[in-house]
């Protein structure tokens, strides 16, 4: 991900912070079944309103975090979310992206509605 403004503006929400109807642990896997990691949060652009990214991690003992472009499907069935692409996703360091916070989206609709 790079560091132009439109990236600078993207905000991370880690899973634990997630509302929602999301399986904890959630697996990730691509379409053809091969399970990738776990689902660990979004990237989101709080000016559009829009998730970017989900964030994987597909270490074992540490940490090893990647962004996936979305979109993902959601398969209930097997309760993890399936995902197009290749093993060249970005690696993603939680602490380069600031955490979403209430201003980010207070902001986000002040602007929307002007």
């Amino acid at each position: 991900m790079g560091h132009d403004a439109a990236t600078r503006r993207l905000c991370f929400v880690e899973n634990r912070k997630l509302q929602g109807a999301l399986v904890d642990p959630l697996d990730v896997c691509d379409m053809s079944g091969h399970r990738i990691g776990s689902f660990d949060g979004i990237v989101v652009d709080p000016d559009e309103g829009v998730a970017r990214y989900l964030v994987v991690d597909r270490g074992r003992l540490l940490p090893d975090r990647c962004l996936i472009p979305l979109p993902a499907r959601l398969d209930v069935v097997h309760q993890a979310l399936c995902v197009d692409g290749s093993e060249a996703w970005e690696s993603f360091d939680a602490s380069a992206i600031k955490p979403l916070t209430r201003d980010d989206i207070a902001t986000s609709v002040i602007v929307r509605r002007a």
